[in-house]
């Protein structure tokens, strides 16, 4: 009786283990590479696409002819179609990135775009064609792991979870189940062969940034412009944007890009790096090659795919050492630049003698700074008073004439420019208005006869 009862046992277990099998097929641990994120498209382009891989064992894992599939929600198993062949490795706890043609520069591989924003599949096949991983994204996918995982949209991402009780590092969650494995990450982070390995087993320092976390950067804004550096510095080193960091914990700003020009165009990566807790970050152009317009213009902190992080307003005309800053009341123009530190506002030295000059004629004193809070209450903006209208008391402009010689030298200006304007006319209508002239003529002759003849009878 007991050996029966065994073999039952066995029957069912060796059913129970081939369906879970058939279900899932080499994606019942974690114990392989996985898909860790993947972007069907940036707020820039639906084309910026990436797929990020991960590494959770313990071994470098040999990527060469590995290959990344994709099939649309509903097509049929047959369709599934090659977007990326794979080479390299990938470190033990390291990740490895297949991005669209110049969208991520640091890509490990080259993918063809062409994945679905609503809903699709991604699968990851090894040398020897046998699938890796597989996610299906999407209300509509039809061969996801049990159930697909929510469309992340354009600018989002889909990233998977960590799959160690230490939820600090690592992305290796699998269950089998797209849908309990992967979340929509609002600012995508993806990460190459270069990025510091993810190592599960050991907790990532409580005072520095989580990589791969989902990182939150309102605190981070860009805080200062110099677009026009006074002489003896140049444009093409001494042109500067600040950030600043108002928040209470550092950033990473690996993977970061500012942008300025038109339409945004010229781009900078910002290298790997921190910005500490109410601190600054300051890329001058020689490193950057970025070129602040001095006629005008703005500059944007965004992300890797594009979702902008901050947006300064647009500058105008930009004088010579003159800064474009932030402070508590909004941007504003001060010609003591400040990179590194707090922003300082200062007038430009006509318009501070005329403000005392004004002050002193009304008042025998002279008008004092106005200092306001800035950064989060703890930086000082300085503002000199507004230089007085240009014309004096005693009726005269800013350059000396009197006012009844400007109106006078205006009318006699109008009446030559009006001599001139009909002057022209004649001249150029000149055979028309002679044509007119002779008809005129003429039917006044004709009526003086008429009126000759009528008086003879």
């Amino acid at each position: 009786m007991l050996s029966k009862v065994t073999r039952w046992i066995s029957v069912c277990l060796v059913v129970i283990s081939t369906t879970g099998a058939w279900a899932h097929p080499a994606l019942a641990s974690t114990s392989h590479v996985v898909i860790s994120e993947l972007s069907t498209g940036s707020v820039s382009a639906a084309s910026q696409e990436f797929i990020e891989l991960y590494n959770p064992t313990a071994s470098v894992v040999s990527l060469s002819s590995w290959q990344l599939e994709y099939k649309s929600a509903t097509a049929t198993s047959a369709a599934w179609s090659k977007r990326a062949t794979l080479s390299g490795s990938i470190a033990s706890f390291g990740f490895y990135l297949v991005a669209t043609k110049g969208f991520v520069p640091s890509g490990d591989s080259l993918l063809t775009d062409g994945m679905a924003e609503s809903a699709g599949h991604v699968r990851l096949l090894d040398q020897a064609s046998q699938v890796v991983d597989l996610v299906g994204y999407g209300a509509t996918a039809n061969a996801s792991e049990t159930s697909p995982a929510p469309a992340a949209g354009d600018g989002h991402s889909l990233e998977r979870l960590p799959g160690a009780s230490n939820a600090l590092a690592g992305n290796s969650q699998d269950t089998g189940n797209n849908s309990q494995d992967f979340t929509v990450r609002i600012t995508p982070e993806p990460q190459t062969t270069a990025s510091p390995t993810e190592d599960p087993a050991t907790p990532a320092p409580a005072d520095t940034p989580i990589p791969g976390g989902n990182v939150d950067y309102s605190p981070l804004r860009i805080n200062e412009l110099l677009p026009n550096p006074a002489s003896p510095a140049t444009d093409a080193k001494d042109e500067y944007i600040e950030l600043y960091n108002d928040g209470d914990q550092p950033l990473s700003l690996s993977g970061l890009v500012l942008a300025c020009g038109s339409s945004f165009h010229a781009k900078f990566t910002l290298p790997s790096g921190t910005i500490p807790a109410h601190g600054y970050a300051t890329y001058f152009s020689l490193q950057s090659k970025l070129a602040l317009t001095n006629s005008g213009g703005a500059a944007r902190l965004q992300t890797a795919l594009g979702t902008v992080l901050d947006e300064t307003p647009s500058y105008g005309s930009a004088a010579d050492g003159q800064a474009w800053a932030y402070f508590s009341d909004g941007w504003d123009w001060t010609t003591t630049p400040t990179p590194g530190s707090i922003n300082v506002a200062t007038d430009a030295p006509a318009k501070v003698a005329a403000s005392r000059s004004s002050a002193s004629s009304s008042s025998g004193t002279s008008s004092a700074s106005k200092v306001q809070s800035a950064k989060a209450g703890s930086s000082a903006k300085v503002k000199a008073a507004k230089a007085p209208s240009k014309r004096s008391s005693a009726g005269q402009s800013a350059d000396g004439s009197s006012p009844l010689q400007t109106d006078t030298l205006s009318f006699w200006l109008i009446i030559g420019l009006a001599s001139l304007t009909i002057g022209y006319a004649i001249y150029e209508y000149r055979a028309r208005l002679l044509n007119l002239y002779r008809v005129a003529r003429s039917h006044l002759t004709a009526r003086r006869a008429l009126g000759s003849s009528s008086k003879g009878r």
